[in-house]
């Protein structure tokens, strides 16, 4: 390992702001690990993938991500834009410790910090898919950016924006479900146009459309069970616009991936989507909300190297 040079980036404001207090007992971990570190603290949005780029032009072959979800984005993003600036790959390893928990369940990762870093150390590296999104942003302007785990249009913005607006101290399963339940009893669907690798799959009032390379979101919802984040698809979830009762009563079903079982809803599977709107249809990405529609989500196989 002499020859691994790690750079650990902390979002002390991750899981609400338990990892602030976490973060010496996992310090010590990683030293104990024989694992000698760089680290960098985030203040505020976009610090992770500012971190995450510049240490990889300094050399560092392994970052680590400590947070939540967005966390995790956000270091996702600074690394690959730093392999599209010509940056030699480095590996991705996370600790997870943010209210949001959707990517480490589907690598699975869900597992205390000694156990984590005990895969840092002695893990093997795998190749994994990511997602390039091309949107617009809130003032209607180009936006660029990158996701693992899974982008979606519809009702997901919404409840993105409601979650980021409440506290995190209940965790990411029952604020996401607070904030689902509460979406849906208000939720306009809107009409959306989908067309994947080039043949229109739906044009129809929408009340979500998943693009999926792993298989959970919104704090544990089962949205895409047969995905699998390195074997080169995105698998593209479609529930269109159903009645109110109908949606609150499938909703139990979509924690156990059983909602593709339902009327109305379609699975399909591809590597280029393009999704528009006359209206305004927001965004989620990775628990965040970055835009809006109109928007392209691209595969990129193999683009991530991880550890764990």
């Amino acid at each position: 390992m002499n020859d691994i040079r790690w750079f650990t980036i902390i979002n002390p404001a991750s899981g609400g702001g338990r990892t602030r207090e976490r973060w010496p007992r996992i310090a010590s971990l990683l030293t104990d690990a024989g694992i000698r570190f760089t680290e960098a603290f985030t203040e505020r949005a976009g610090d992770a993938t500012a971190f995450a780029r510049q240490a990889m032009a300094d050399g560092f072959t392994h970052v680590i991500s400590i947070g939540g979800d967005g966390t995790h984005n956000e270091v996702v993003n600074g690394i690959l834009q730093a392999r599209a600036n010509g940056a030699p790959q480095a590996t991705l390893g996370l600790i997870p410790c943010g209210t949001g928990g959707d990517l480490v369940k589907t690598l699975d990762l869900r597992v205390p910090p000694e156990e984590a870093v005990r895969r840092l150390r002695d893990g093997s590296d795998r190749a994994c898919d990511a997602g390039h999104l091309h949107c617009v942003d809130a003032a209607g302007l180009p936006l660029e950016k990158y996701f693992i785990n899974i982008a979606s249009f519809g009702i997901g913005g919404e409840v993105d924006a409601r979650v980021n607006r409440m506290s995190k101290t209940m965790g990411g399963f029952a604020s996401f479900l607070i904030a689902s339940l509460t979406a849906m009893l208000t939720y306009t669907c809107h009409q959306v146009r989908v067309v994947l690798d080039g043949n229109e799959i739906s044009t129809a009032p929408l009340f979500l459309g998943a693009v999926a390379n792993g298989e959970y979101f919104g704090g544990g919802m089962h949205a895409a069970p047969m995905a699998h984040i390195d074997d080169g698809l995105f698998d593209v979830i479609i529930i269109r616009k159903l009645f109110r009762p109908v949606l609150l009563a499938g909703l139990p079903t979509i924690y156990f991936g059983k909602h593709l079982l339902l009327p109305g809803v379609t699975h399909h599977r591809g590597r280029h989507i393009e999704a528009s709107s006359s209206d305004d249809v927001l965004i989620d990405m990775d628990g965040e909300q970055p835009g809006k529609l109109p928007a392209t989500f691209e595969l990129l196989p193999g683009a991530l190297r991880m550890r764990g």
